[in-house]
């Protein structure tokens, strides 16, 4: 087992203290047209961080997410190109988020554009996998390569049948289609021993990590490949 990527996590450090979720002020920025220099501005910083780690001999793959507006707008190609060029990054060690239910606002235009990102070598996922009303036969058509099962299943398999059953049959989908797979919300290691009887290749959540400064996630790694050492079958973002 080892740490194979990063998910660059958006927050607002309000003025009055509080911390906002993505979920308090991402709604304002699509409606107000800033959401266009805030992705470029999460683009820009998550595959600058890079450049340190790479120094420092840790070779990691960036997530980054995108909304609905993102994915239909007309500069979205151009934003990742000019920052993988910038910071040399190879477009395998990028991957772009996008949720299904923004992939099936309309899956023919999304298709459209994910391919391009596709083409460029990004990699490409679909986020909270479960959750919206897709047609297997378009994720089947999307070109994506990886699902991330939804939390709301992960936290639920151990202890409720359906989720459970959502999960194994989410896992097997993926490898029929020759998908990896990512467990997201994995909180304790009943659910970790679970995950790895079903052979899910990938999982994240706070049983493995809690989120960090970029500065402190060399350490941090090193942390959890020092205790997960002896575990092998999965893969950890």
């Amino acid at each position: 087992m080892s740490v194979v990527g990063g998910e660059a996590l958006l927050r607002w450090h309000h003025p009055n203290g509080n911390v906002l979720s993505p979920s308090a002020f991402l709604p304002t920025a699509e409606r107000t047209g800033l959401i266009r220099p805030l992705t470029n501005y999460v683009l820009t910083h998550a595959l600058a961080q890079r450049r340190p780690w790479l120094a420092d001999g840790l070779d990691l793959s960036i997530a980054v997410n995108i909304s609905t507006r993102n994915l239909f707008d007309d500069t979205l190609i151009e934003q990742v190109c000019t920052a993988l060029t910038e910071f040399d990054c190879p477009p395998w060690r990028l991957t772009v988020e996008v949720t299904e239910t923004s992939a099936m606002t309309d899956p023919v235009g999304a298709t459209e554009k994910l391919s391009i990102l596709h083409a460029m070598g990004v990699q490409v996922a679909i986020d909270d996998y479960g959750t919206g009303y897709s047609s297997l036969a378009y994720i089947e058509r999307l070109p994506v390569q990886e699902l991330k099962i939804d939390r709301a299943f992960i936290a639920g398999m151990a202890h409720n049948p359906a989720h459970a059953a959502i999960v194994r049959s989410t896992v097997e989908l993926a490898r029929t289609l020759g998908l990896s797979v990512t467990a997201e919300g994995v909180e304790d290691e009943m659910t970790m021993t679970a995950l790895r009887e079903l052979r899910c290749g990938r999982a994240q959540g706070f049983h493995l990590g809690r989120p960090t400064s970029a500065d402190r996630l060399p350490a941090l790694v090193a942390e959890l490949d020092e205790r997960l050492r002896s575990v092998t079958g999965e893969r950890i973002s």
